[in-house]
C-alpha cells in the first residue's frame, strides 16, 4: 500500500496528522501521532509461506519391535541386563522395562543403545504435509 503523503509503498501506520487520520509510511509518521501500526502481506509472502509449509517433514521414530532387538542383542553380547544398564549407565530396572515392552526409550536413549549394541532402533520418516490450495482462486482467507 502507499503512504497517504509521499506515496512510497511500504508497511504503512495508522497515524493521525492535523486531526486527519491518514495511512503513512515510518517517515512520515514523525509528523503525526501513530495509532496502529499495518502490516500488509503479499501475495507473494503468503505463497512462500504455503511453500515452507509444504514441504516434507523428517521425523525419527522408534521402531515398532524396539524390545525384541534390544534383548537379542545383548543376549549376543552374552551381557545381563544388569551389566548392559552398567556399560550404558543406565538403571537395570529401565533395561528390563525396554526388552518387555512396558517403557518406550527416548530417542536419546534409543540412539545410545544403538551405539553400544551396533542395532538399529530410530527410523527417519518422511511426512509431506497435503495442502490444496489455489492460490489464483481469490478464495484464500485466514484459515487457509
Amino acid at each position: 500500500m502507499n503512504c497517504d503523503m509521499c506515496g512510497r509503498d511500504t508497511e504503512l501506520r495508522k497515524t493521525i496528522v492535523e486531526n486527519v487520520v491518514l495511512n503513512v509510511c515510518e517517515n512520515c509518521s514523525i509528523f503525526g501521532k501513530v495509532i496502529e501500526v499495518k502490516k500488509e502481506i503479499r501475495d507473494d509472502k503468503i505463497k512462500e509461506l504455503f511453500i515452507r509449509l509444504k514441504k516434507p517433514q523428517i521425523f525419527e521414530e522408534i521402531v515398532e519391535d524396539f524390545s525384541l532387538r534390544i534383548k537379542k542383542a545383548r543376549e549376543e553380547l552374552n551381557l545381563k541386563q544388569e551389566e548392559l544398564a552398567l556399560k550404558i549407565n543406565e538403571k537395570e530396572s529401565i533395561i528390563h522395562h525396554l526388552e518387555t515392552g512396558k517403557l518406550r526409550p527416548s530417542l536419546e536413549l534409543a540412539k545410545k543403545l544403538e551405539r553400544f549394541l551396533k542395532i538399529k532402533l530410530v527410523e527417519i520418516r518422511e511426512e509431506e504435509k497435503k495442502l490444496n490450495i489455489d492460490f489464483n482462486s481469490g478464495d484464500i482467507s485466514i484459515g487457509d
